[in-house]
């Protein structure tokens, strides 16, 4: 079952302060939520929608 939208907006923007902050690379950052297949990439979706510049 898919993750609430809200929550995939939470942690979609965990993800981009993380990241911004110079943590390690988006998909470590990712791999550190222990997301199944369709959650990620219901995060990674999120994130290029509003930062597309991390995945590039």
């Amino acid at each position: 079952m898919s993750m609430a939208t809200y929550k995939v907006r939470i942690l979609a923007r965990a993800a981009i302060i993380r990241y911004n902050g110079g943590e390690r690379g988006i998909n470590e950052i990712l791999d550190s939520y222990n997301l199944n297949v369709e959650n990620r990439a219901l995060v990674e979706e999120q994130i290029k929608a509003s930062n597309p510049e991390i995945f590039s």
